[in-house]
């Protein structure tokens, strides 16, 4: 898993299922230059605050366009973005915490 931001005073990120990926410094600003592992991400930008690490893998099958996910272990719920009301699939997203991410409950 690797993230790429631009820092800004605007950003923010909270509430995702990063996945593990072994690396030391996963997450990168590009101006500054910065690599950073979660902690420092946490600490230097207050980013990521109630994430969580999870071994998460995407499946997609081109010939379907179908897209999936699974992940090994638990993932906590996070609040509904208002914005967000639907899943990938297309399904409603009606309760008030979900599954972080795209892809609904089947990553929970």
């Amino acid at each position: 898993m690797s993230v790429t931001a631009e820092c800004s005073r605007h950003n923010h990120s909270d509430y995702n299922a990063l996945g593990r990926d072994g690396g030391k410094r996963p997450l990168r600003i590009h101006r500054p230059e910065q690599n950073l592992d979660l902690e420092a991400w946490r600490e230097f930008h207050g980013w990521d605050v109630h994430s969580a690490r999870a071994a998460v893998t995407i499946e997609y099958d081109p010939a379907t366009q179908a897209c999936g996910c699974t992940v090994e272990g638990i993932v906590p719920a996070c609040p509904r973005l208002l914005e967000a009301d639907v899943d990938y699939h297309g399904r409603p997203r009606l309760t008030d915490t979900v599954a972080p991410g795209p892809f609904g409950e089947e990553c929970v």
